[in-house]
């Protein structure tokens, strides 16, 4: 039986259960001003609370490996991570140096030392960067030269040492 866990007007979507097996993080109102990385949590007796936002501006939270943090981009177009229950974020990756692609997806290492995210560089081409999760130095991993092969939908997940994500033909 569907279960509605959010009780307000945002249009919420990309939902990822956190692993402490009782919040859920998500993106509300994506695409408009009032776009926030958001968080709600049920009690130890089962009952929804009220959502909290986590970063204003917030798009698409990728909760960490070991469910401390969350990985967003903020409205400036940085790529940071928050702290659970919330908290001040951490810039990762600045933009514009190598911009985070709005809309599509971010990914930790399986150690959450890392973090994974489809960008632009200088050059305009796309590909995948890799940056520490602490903040530093981000490094192309795979660049997408050939443009009649676009990505197909904006997903990247990291599975042990490889990458995964759809491309056209």
């Amino acid at each position: 039986t569907p279960l509605q866990v959010t009780r307000d007007s945002a249009q919420n979507r990309m939902a990822f259960w956190l692993p402490d097996g009782r919040s859920i993080a998500f993106q509300r109102d994506a695409f408009m001003p009032s776009a926030a990385s958001g968080i709600v949590s049920r009690d130890a007796e089962g009952r929804w609370g009220n959502p909290r936002v986590l970063l204003e501006g917030g798009d698409t939270p990728v909760p960490s490996p070991d469910g401390r943090r969350v990985l967003t981009l903020s409205k400036e177009g940085d790529l940071v991570t928050v702290p659970l229950p919330g908290g001040p974020p951490s810039r990762i990756v600045t933009s514009p140096r190598i911009a985070p692609v709005p809309g599509f997806i971010w990914s930790w290492s399986p150690d959450g030392r890392f973090v994974y995210y489809i960008g632009t560089a200088v050059d305009k081409r796309i590909g995948i960067w890799r940056a520490p999760a602490a903040g530093g130095t981000a490094r192309l991993i795979l660049r997408f030269d050939d443009p009649s092969r676009y990505l197909l939908r904006p997903w990247l997940k990291v599975h042990g040492n490889r990458l995964y994500l759809i491309r056209g033909d």
